[in-house]
């Protein structure tokens, strides 16, 4: 698990992202899980390309783009939907498995 933060502070963000229900099957092989899942994609920059190179966050780093997000026309939030600079976030700390 990689923890990131826009400082070492660690000040409130958020991560935009979607969510829709989906019915199938998830989980592991051997404990597979039937049924309507919540599914949660994040809209993700470079400092987590190693970790998942194919996802740049959306990052809503004041309570105005908080706002927005939740509340704003389309247009708007379409404007939010940029990848931020790669300087917005760092990573802070790492897990020692996937638990952590």
């Amino acid at each position: 698990m990689v923890w990131v933060a826009k400082n070492d502070n660690r000040p409130p963000m958020a991560f935009a992202g979607i969510w829709r229900p989906w019915t199938g099957t998830r989980g592991t092989k051997k404990a597979p899980i039937e049924g309507e899942h919540l599914l949660y994609s994040f809209l993700m920059t470079e400092v987590v390309e190693p970790i998942h190179p194919k996802a740049v966050p959306v990052i809503l780093a004041d309570e105005q783009s908080w706002y927005i997000w939740l509340n704003g026309s389309v247009e708007e939030t379409l404007e939010l939907q940029r990848p931020a600079p790669a300087d917005m976030i760092k990573i802070v700390a790492h897990g020692t498995s996937k638990e952590d």
